[in-house]
């Protein structure tokens, strides 16, 4: 899939991102909501690393690729793991 700018990405990826957990709220199967879950929790982190990029920072701190210092995306994965719980 062809996005324009890297800003677009990351608003792409945090949608999808949102959707995932708008049909995981309705899955009734913990081991399929939580496999949605997460799935989610990888597009947030992937928005984040847009989202950086867009913001000029190029760094390689592995720690976005691994949810690290992104307020934003580590809420969202907190959430997701509540509810799969």
């Amino acid at each position: 899939m062809q996005f324009g700018s890297d800003n677009q990405k990351a608003r792409e990826y945090q949608r999808r991102a949102d959707e995932l957990r708008e049909i995981a709220e309705d899955i009734r199967d913990d081991e399929n909501r939580l496999v949605l879950l997460r799935i989610a929790a990888s597009y947030d982190r992937l928005a984040s690393i847009g989202d950086r990029i867009a913001a000029g920072d190029h760094g390689h701190d592995s720690g976005a690729v691994n949810g690290g210092s992104n307020g934003n995306a580590a809420s969202r994965a907190d959430r997701a793991h509540s509810l799969a719980s």
